[in-house]
């Protein structure tokens, strides 16, 4: 009985098996394996830091400077920065915080003159901007040679912008500061693109769109000179709510190359633009950056 009991329950692991091979069998061929999936992107912490050179433009100007006829802004070339830290899981899944600044001098230069051409005014100003941001994102590799970073999150930013002009001469005229200040949070858009020519050098291309929403500052103050001395002054301030609009691109070549623990380490080199559109008053910035990268 025993050994009757055994013979049935080796019959029954054997038509098992059976089963099991002929459901792996249909019309006469066998059912592939699924394919493993290529890694993508580069696990750890990663680091970035960025010298940029940027010139400032400026389309539109402030009303009280736009009094003067022939004015042309005129925008230096000045240093900034940006850096990032964050994080990136096997699964191509990152964290990242990104930080930026610039700050910059411009000069007003006129070529009119007032109704009695007694002066030509001196106008200059100094801008900042700088900006904070939160990303999620994701990396795809579309090909062996090409892969996409596409994130979004919450940036802050602040933009403050202080012009000063004096046409005093002889004693007679106006002299007083223009100053404007927005700050903001807001949804942004960050795509990331890399291709890669060689092992070691390769072409980069960025691009962010970020809308924010906060509030805007104005202080006007001016003083009316007479005999060198101040005859009248005003000081008008006021503050509103105000939508702004930051577009960015840049793109260059890298050379790529590792180091023991250090991962995906690049050297980059390029060009960027950047247009600040903040409540009907805007700024171009235009110019190149120096960047470094790894990933530990």
């Amino acid at each position: 009985m025993k050994q009757y009991t055994k013979f049935l329950h080796t019959a029954v692991l054997a038509t098992s098996a059976l089963g099991l091979g002929a459901a792996s069998i249909s019309a006469g061929e066998v059912v592939p394996m699924p394919a493993p999936v290529p890694e993508c992107g580069t696990p750890g912490w990663t680091f970035t830091a960025a010298a940029l050179y940027l010139k400032s433009y400026q389309a539109s100007s402030s009303e009280s400077l736009e009094s003067w006829e022939g004015g042309t802004y005129d925008g230096d070339f000045d240093w900034g920065f940006r850096g990032s830290i964050g994080y990136e899981r096997p699964d191509g899944l990152f964290f990242r915080l990104v930080g930026f600044w610039w700050e910059g001098d411009h000069d007003y230069k006129y070529d009119g003159r007032d109704s009695d051409e007694r002066f030509t005014p001196r106008v200059g100003g100094k801008t900042k901007a700088y900006s904070f941001d939160l990303l999620v994102g994701d990396t795809f590799c579309p090909t062996e040679n090409t892969s996409i970073e596409i994130s979004a999150g919450l940036r802050y930013a602040k933009l403050e912008q202080s012009t000063t002009w004096d046409d005093v001469n002889d004693g007679f005229g106006f002299r007083g500061t223009y100053d404007t200040e927005f700050d903001g949070w807001g949804p942004t858009l960050q795509i990331r693109t890399r291709r890669t020519l060689t092992d070691r050098w390769g072409l980069y291309a960025d691009f962010q769109q970020s809308f924010l929403f906060g509030e805007s500052e104005l202080r006007d103050r001016e003083g009316f000179f007479e005999d060198g001395d101040e005859e009248e002054f005003f000081d008008d301030k006021f503050s509103s709510d105000s939508l702004a609009a930051i577009s960015e691109i840049r793109g260059g070549i890298e050379y790529l190359w590792g180091w023991n623990r250090i991962q995906n380490a690049y050297v980059r080199l390029g060009a960027e633009g950047q247009y600040w559109w903040v409540d009907s008053e805007d700024l171009g910035l235009v110019g190149g950056h120096l960047e470094v990268g790894f990933t530990f």
